[in-house]
């Protein structure tokens, strides 16, 4: 009834747990395109559109007022984390409610009659003062909750940008522990170098199945007697060979390792920094306590359907496909892959595929296939030792092996490279901005 005689306006209502409220506002509020619309938004949409306001009631003396329109109602509780609504048609019964009811005091389904809220006694907010002036009330209600939102939403924003720098802090922990341990494994390239020195007069005697062999250790004075562990799998001259490969990778390890090691603790080091001192949102939203790859993970799009491969550009600008899982290799190679594009592997164990996409006739260019060769390093059982053999082909010179499990190929016409990692080449293909 006080509604008559007063100019057009909107009603607003919001059942946000943290702002929910009712008012008029001159001009509809823009909505929220991230927000999906609810089902129960557009029913009642639908059903009141046209239809006059005749009364608002407050029910009760409670949070919760009921619109009352021609052959409907709306039953409105701000009752914070509880907030709901209701469609009521006629006769009171319950056709439709914004949100599925938690209370265990009422009968709130659909096809129920609606049961008001049943205040306690002493309720915090019966007789209490408005905090908002009479005069202009809903201008101020409007005003004080536009910055309450605006608080609220940058709040969120420093608390996602604070889990995106815990996130990749963690990462870099883990790679940061691991690079140390291979660091400490390195150490061991002189005892692998004089186990073999100690299997060469024996070598020849030595057949597969052999766990340990025992040998006189020449490099103590006392010439003593040592057992020597061996693969069972690789007779004498084999296992000869492997001591003095495994030496060899271990003294390359520390010159591979050790820049890698140094900028994960630098950059290790500016993330826990920029965490202590807290994410600065500012007024136009940039935040700036944060690492350049973090507007990344602020606006990150709603994620569309799963890619077998992750994606990359190499330096000089040719796509790079990267598998994701031996299912995903399978479907790269044999599904994605043209026949003319570059396909690359870490030899020796299990990886990643690796294609560059190339046009008809066109061949691979050195730049582009020194960054897949080192996405394929990266992405396989090789990557902590940072160095490996990759081999690389045509797509057409791969066939499946039958029968086996997705993702083994028969490679023809390939060509091997020895691949270092480079710190510097790899950062630059694994940055997101690019």
């Amino acid at each position: 009834r006080a509604l008559r005689g007063l100019a057009p306006r909107m009603l607003a209502v919001s059942l946000h747990p943290m702002f929910c409220r009712i008012h008029l506002l001159d001009a509809r509020p823009q909505r929220d395109r991230t927000e999906p619309v609810r089902g129960f938004v557009r029913t009642a949409s639908a059903t009141l559109a046209g239809l006059p306001l005749i009364d608002i009631e407050q029910v009760a003396d409670d949070r919760a007022v009921v619109l009352r329109f021609e052959g409907w109602s709306l039953a409105i509780e701000l009752t914070g984390r509880h907030a709901n609504a209701f469609l009521l048609d006629r006769g009171g019964i319950i056709r439709s409610s914004y949100r599925a009811s938690a209370s265990r005091k009422r009968s709130l389904l659909w096809g129920s009659p609606y049961v008001p809220p049943i205040p306690g006694p002493g309720a915090a907010w019966t007789g209490a003062p408005s905090r908002f002036a009479v005069a202009g009330i809903h201008e101020a209600i409007a005003a004080a909750y536009a910055g309450l939102a605006q608080d609220a939403a940058r709040a969120a924003r420093r608390a996602e940008a604070l889990r995106g720098i815990r996130a990749r802090a963690a990462r870099l922990e883990r790679l940061v522990r691991n690079l140390r341990s291979e660091l400490v494994e390195a150490a061991e390239a002189e005892a692998w170098r004089r186990r073999g020195e100690l299997l060469k007069p024996i070598a020849a005697r030595l057949c597969a199945g052999a766990a340990a062999a025992r040998a006189i250790d020449y490099f103590d004075p006392m010439m003593p007697e040592v057992e020597i562990p061996l693969d069972p799998t690789l007779d004498g001259p084999a296992n000869l060979r492997r001591c003095f490969s495994m030496a060899r990778r271990l003294a390359r390890r520390p010159a591979a390792i050790a820049p890698r090691l140094a900028a994960a603790e630098a950059d290790l080091a500016a993330l826990r920094a920029r965490e202590a001192a807290g994410v600065v949102v500012e007024e136009g939203g940039a935040d700036s306590h944060l690492p350049a790859v973090e507007p990344a993970l602020r606006a990150r799009a709603r994620p569309g359907p799963r890619l077998p491969y992750r994606a990359f550009r190499s330096s000089d600008g040719h796509e790079i496909l990267v598998g994701r899982s031996a299912a995903d290799n399978d479907v790269l190679t044999f599904r994605i892959a043209r026949g003319d594009d570059a396909w690359l592997h870490a030899t020796g164990g299990v990886g990643s595929h690796v294609v560059i996409r190339l046009p008809r006739g066109r061949e691979p260019t050195e730049a582009a296939v020194s960054d897949a060769a080192t996405l394929a390093l990266h992405y396989s059982g090789f990557g902590r030792t940072g160095e490996g053999e990759v081999l690389v082909t045509r797509r057409k010179h791969i066939r499946r092996v039958r029968g086996a499990k997705p993702g083994r190929v028969v490679v023809a016409q390939e060509r091997r490279m020895y691949v270092r990692i480079e710190p510097e080449r790899l950062r630059m293909l694994l940055d997101p901005r690019r």
